[in-house]
């Protein structure tokens, strides 16, 4: 694990270039918002802008992913010199385009199928919530309330809502909240590293990601745990650097640099899997003749 890491940095020590997609992409998504509250009473252009946005999100999304495993399929490579390395990462990068063509389809169904299963675990979730913890409306009340007045004192709005049964009902809901998300994520942790690394069908991926899942499940849980400190960790220091603008922004590069470093881990976490397995098989192939 300490090499997955080690190399992982390696990556965006000499890929950083290749966080530009998704600097890009933060910054049209900022300003097209503000278009679309602008226009949300107008339904066709309200409906248009938000359609653009989705499909823009997933051709970054297909072409990122797409440069970013082929830099882990070169993560081993050696180099004569600094020059070889920069014209390889430029024309890793250069690829972009290509990985938007290529997998965009595949980008979208994922997505579809990774939204369509969260929504229906989120309803089963929702029901036997309903029935054995209590209706999670006092949650949104106080949420809408924070969201309608977020300069407002907490300790008065806390005092509002506050009696033993709406503290267990709150506490239930949000610890279930927390459970979904997590466990969900840990499972669908591999899922766009297996289509583009192995360049498969979303459906077949399915599969192969619970085959992969429940035969490293340990290692794998280790790795997602370690990724769920660091999240913690980033937070932390995004909190604190809101203090100035300054480190505000330098927290925000900061941000984007570490989102590319973790799918440069999970990548180089699948890939390196696969090469044991494949390489245990050999060995136990060879001495069997």
């Amino acid at each position: 694990m300490k090499n997955l890491f080690k190399t992982s940095v390696d990556l965006i020590k000499y890929n950083s270039i290749f966080v530009q997609p998704i600097i890009l992409l933060f910054i049209v998504l900022s300003f097209a918002n503000g278009f679309i509250l602008r226009v949300r009473g107008i339904t066709i252009p309200f409906y248009a802008l938000t359609l653009s946005i989705i499909l823009l999100t997933i051709a970054v999304q297909s072409g990122w992913f797409y440069i970013n495993s082929l830099a882990v399929k070169n993560a081993d490579k050696e180099y004569k010199d600094k020059q070889e390395r920069f014209v390889d990462v430029n024309q890793t990068f250069g690829k972009f385009f290509v990985g938007v063509g290529e997998t965009f389809v595949k980008t979208l169904l994922a997505d579809i199928i990774m939204l369509a299963l969260f929504i229906g675990v989120c309803y089963c979730v929702f029901r036997w919530g309903m029935h054995h913890i209590g209706s999670p409306a006092v949650l949104f009340n106080m949420f809408n309330e924070v969201n309608m007045n977020p300069s407002q004192d907490m300790m008065t709005l806390a005092q509002k809502y506050y009696s033993p049964e709406n503290t267990k009902i709150m506490l239930y809901w949000l610890g279930a909240s927390w459970a979904v998300s997590n466990i969900f994520s840990f499972i669908f942790i591999l899922y766009n590293g297996i289509i583009q690394l192995d360049k498969i069908n979303p459906f077949k991926a399915i599969w192969k990601m619970v085959v992969f899942s429940l035969k490293s499940f340990f290692p794998l849980l280790l790795l997602f745990f370690m990724i769920s400190v660091l999240n913690i960790l980033l937070h932390i220091i995004v909190a604190i650097s809101s203090i100035n603008i300054l480190l505000s922004a330098l927290a925000l590069l900061l941000m984007f640099l570490y989102i590319n470093f973790i799918v440069f881990l999970i990548l180089l976490y699948y890939e390196r899997s696969k090469q044991k397995d494949n390489s245990d098989f050999r060995t136990e192939l060879n001495r069997e003749v």
